[in-house]
């Protein structure tokens, strides 16, 4: 179970602190969430310490183990792998947006400039 997470969650490039949000997010619709607080708080870990966070990660792993949910949190994984999976092509399907140009620059010089050369010419000419 363990080996499964680690794959996907490099697949998607999930760091330490996204692995830690996927995994309590699992924990909390599956309904353990107090238990797992409570676990936690037994060896000293909490969600919210700044330290530690691998540890905590490894922690949180062993109690889905623990708590013998690894049909569901196998098929979490894969529908967050899924669901990546569909974004990223979403986003690949999509027309580039065109750029806009930079007020200033170049361009901007350049429409400052003519129309005023315009203006001076036209001022000079006689009906």
């Amino acid at each position: 179970m363990q080996q499964q997470f680690f794959l996907i969650a490099d697949e998607l490039n999930w760091g330490v602190e996204a692995q830690i949000d996927r995994l309590e997010t699992f924990v909390r619709v599956y309904g353990a969430a107090g238990r797992m607080d409570a676990e936690l708080a037994g060896i000293g870990l909490s969600l919210q310490q700044p330290l530690h966070r691998e540890s905590l990660r490894d922690a949180i792993l062993r109690f889905i183990d623990r708590l013998g949910a690894q049909g569901a949190f196998s098929h979490f994984l894969y529908k967050e792998l899924r669901l990546a999976r569909e974004a990223a092509a979403v986003r690949a399907a999509e027309p580039p947006a065109p750029s806009v140009p930079a007020r200033g620059g170049l361009g901007g010089l350049i429409r400052r400039w003519v129309p005023g050369r315009v203006r001076a010419a036209s001022r000079h000419q006689v009906s």
